[in-house]
């Protein structure tokens, strides 16, 4: 007699764990279903960011162009500027050795 209740006691309680290993591979499949979501989330936003920078990074390039063509503009006026400064000072001297030779 001792025998009946125990084999049943064992089986109520391996009953009762089969239902908490259920339970919790339900709430396992929850929770695999939501990190599913959530990483695809994620990765759309890592997509949003992405194309962010790509068009960013576009921007600088466009950016660096118009810095590079200001500086060789710079450089070209400042070579100009140069040649007039030493037109100029030959002129001068031009014009001081015509003073010179006039006076004499």
């Amino acid at each position: 007699m001792a025998r009946g209740p125990v084999k049943k006691t064992v089986e109520s309680r391996l009953t009762t764990v089969e239902r908490g290993i259920k339970s919790l591979q339900a709430s396992d499949a929850g929770i695999t279903k939501e990190m599913r979501a959530g990483f695809a989330q994620m990765e759309g936003r890592f997509t949003q960011m992405e194309s962010r920078f790509d068009h960013m990074e576009s921007r600088f390039d466009q950016i660096y162009n118009h810095i590079d063509g200001f500086m060789k503009l710079h450089e070209t006026l400042d070579i100009e500027f140069r040649v007039i400064k030493e037109q100029m000072r030959r002129l001068e001297q031009r014009v001081e050795q015509l003073e010179t030779t006039g006076r004499s």
